[in-house]
């Protein structure tokens, strides 16, 4: 699997569940009704899948990119983190741009947790130092 679809994947797959905890949590005040509210990560591993996939697309040309040049692993995780992260609120805020009307932990929760997990998608996966281009 290509570095950018892991991080994508791991993003997608991981953030709403770590959502649905935290919110369960500060509703019922401890873990026990997380199953009570799977569905809703269900749900929207489905949802977030589909409408990010633009941006998956322009990650993965970012990936195309940064493998043709020569500069450290270090700092390509963090441009992918980066770009990655601005994808992510851009994809948020075309979803739903009345979370952005009032800032509050309600509204924020959910890209900051999906960017946090982006973060760490972008830096446990091993990505190409640099790739070779073939002529045709």
């Amino acid at each position: 699997m290509k570095y950018y679809f892991k991080v994508w994947l791991f993003t997608i797959l991981i953030s709403p569940f770590f959502v649905v905890a935290g919110l369960v949590y500060q509703t019922s005040g401890n873990f026990s009704d997380f199953f009570k509210g799977l569905p809703i990560g269900l749900f929207a591993v489905l949802f977030s899948s589909a409408f990010s996939l633009p941006a998956l697309f322009l990650f993965r040309l970012l990936n195309k990119d940064l493998a043709k040049h020569d500069i450290p692993v270090f700092l390509k995780k963090l441009i992918h983190a980066i770009i990655g992260i601005l994808l992510l609120w851009i994809t948020f805020y075309v979803m739903n741009r009345e979370i952005f009307d009032e800032l509050s932990w309600n509204n924020m929760v959910w890209p900051l947790t999906y960017s946090i997990i982006l973060i760490i998608g972008a830096f446990i996966y091993k990505v190409k130092e640099k790739q070779i281009l073939r002529k045709k």
